[in-house]
């Protein structure tokens, strides 16, 4: 939608992430989710250029069934990283890094998109998905920035 070919009409983003810091995916304002980020992020890989077909996901093993002490036994972010992400997932990284409402949050979200745009625009989000909906109302009352994931 943002450079998008003249006879595109309509386009309609479904429960956008407007903001991964306050109140969003990540953080809720300001606590780190850590179990919700850590699982995804287990099977959530950066796209390469070209693309391919995702390998299957595999479920990651806890090692046992108390999650409260997999996370407890697990000590700092930086062991997460150590053993099980090995620097290779820049998503966890960029949350780990900024985990303050720092310039990087703040900073705009990416591409403007001008009001003379040629297609319309309908935002979904819904109140089961909170997060992303009060992002929504919070910034905007209509879609005027994205956000794209760190260059890989």
């Amino acid at each position: 939608m943002i450079d998008s070919h003249p006879a595109l009409v309509a386009v309609s983003p479904q429960a956008p992430v407007t903001d991964y810091y306050l109140g969003d995916d990540s953080y809720h304002n300001g606590a780190f989710m850590l179990a919700a980020r850590f699982n995804m992020y287990q099977g959530f890989k950066p796209r390469g250029d070209e693309p391919t077909t995702p390998p299957p996901a595999l479920p990651f093993d806890y090692g046992t069934p108390d999650g409260y002490d997999f996370y407890l036994s697990l000590g700092t972010l930086a062991n997460a990283d150590e053993r099980y992400f090995k620097h290779a997932q820049p998503y966890w990284e960029m949350n780990v890094k900024n985990n303050t409402y720092n310039d990087f949050w703040q900073a705009p979200l990416g591409l403007e998109i001008s009001q003379e745009r040629q297609p319309a625009v309908m935002l979904v989000g819904g109140w089961y998905d909170a997060e992303d909906a009060q992002g929504l109302f919070r910034e905007h009352s209509s879609w005027t920035r994205t956000r794209r994931p760190p260059a890989i």
